[in-house]
């Protein structure tokens, strides 16, 4: 799930970046989760 994470950022860099397909359309609902609980705590440090 960590590197498919940063593979959809753009932050892997491992040098087999290339041989992992990502449709950033489609994300895996633990990623999903991961994000929406990201951007929540980054808007209640906000306010």
């Amino acid at each position: 799930m960590k590197a498919y994470l940063h593979s959809v950022m753009g932050t892997l860099k491992q040098s087999e970046s290339h041989l992992i397909e990502v449709d950033r359309r489609v994300w895996p609902m633990q990623i999903q989760s991961l994000m929406l609980a990201q951007q929540k705590a980054a808007t209640t440090t906000a306010c």
